[in-house]
């Protein structure tokens, strides 16, 4: 078996760990509730602009939203309440939290395997849906300030930058199997 915390492992674990600290991070706002703006907003709220207060929602979070967005899914399929609009808008969030959850998934069997190997096809697109699919978070709503969502925002670049490295990486390897 493979021992995850060797000298080799380090560039995986400082991946590993951007990714858990952008999960913990605020990833954009619950709702927004109008309090006008001479008085203050009490924590959890958070001031967001004029007279707005909003609660932040955390990566973990986001993925309780997306199981949320199955189960009620599946109770309206049960009820037979659900309109195809509904489907396409929960199907969507689930979506877009796998795609956010790839990198994840492949950094955490990297450091389990011991995969040394130059980057993989799999890897790049994997880090590239998960930069394509933060940005298209981050576009959903520009009135949100960008500023207060900075997991997300680590989390997407970190995406591109490991995208570039991936790239560089399946590049170096074909190269040297030409030469």
């Amino acid at each position: 078996m493979h021992w995850p915390f060797s000298k080799s492992n380090i560039g995986p674990m400082l991946v590993l760990a951007l990714l858990v600290v952008s999960l913990l991070g605020p990833w954009g706002f619950v709702e927004r509730i109008n309090v006008p703006a001479q008085y203050d907003c009490n924590p959890p709220w958070i001031r967001l602009e004029g007279d707005f207060c909003g609660m932040t929602y955390t990566g973990l979070e986001m993925i309780g939203l997306g199981g949320s967005a199955l189960a009620a899914l599946a109770e309206g399929q049960a009820s037979s309440s659900i309109g195809v609009r509904d489907i396409f808008a929960a199907l969507a969030i689930v979506l877009l939290i796998t795609l956010l959850l790839l990198p994840y998934i492949i950094t955490l069997v990297r450091l389990l395997t011991g995969d040394r190997r130059p980057g993989s096809g799999f890897s790049l697109a994997a880090w590239g849906l998960a930069a394509a699919a933060g940005a298209l978070i981050m576009m959903s709503d520009p009135s949100q300030p960008a500023h207060l969502k900075w997991g997300l925002w680590l989390l997407t670049g970190l995406a591109l930058v490991m995208l570039v490295v991936e790239a560089r990486r399946l590049w170096m390897a074909r190269r040297s199997l030409l030469a």
